[in-house]
């Protein structure tokens, strides 16, 4: 099954932000580690308090967010099946929409079209 996605701009985290990440991720990495499941317990003002047990993919990902946002570099999760307009793969990969569209019609990137809209997957 192929997904679509609509994304905006990567979302850069500010001082303060980068500040919490990192000590997420102090936190986290170990745990990521560790053999055996990982539990989280989340909890905020005025919210009951709820224990996750997130599959061991979706931590070591975590991890590798808040190693991006310690950074204040700007972070995009997109699923690898994903279609992507030209615009969000251009976005995306860091190059103009007018490049991917060039790309395109050279035969470099595979495509479908949606209407009137090419289409590229992620994983191609």
């Amino acid at each position: 099954m192929t997904r679509s996605i609509r994304s905006g701009e990567p979302r850069v985290s500010s001082n303060h932000e980068a500040s919490v990440a990192r000590q997420a991720r102090r936190i986290l990495a170990p745990l990521a580690r560790h053999d055996g499941d990982v539990k989280i317990r989340v909890c905020g003002d005025g919210l009951d308090t709820a224990t996750l047990t997130p599959p061991e993919n979706a931590v070591h990902l975590l991890v590798q967010v808040l190693d991006q946002l310690a950074r204040d570099d700007a972070v995009t999760v997109v699923a690898h099946q994903a279609e992507l307009i030209t615009r969000e793969a251009a976005n995306l990969f860091g190059v103009s929409r007018q490049v991917r569209v060039g790309l395109i019609e050279q035969g470099e990137i595979p495509f479908c079209l949606a209407g009137s809209h090419r289409r590229v997957r992620l994983d191609h």
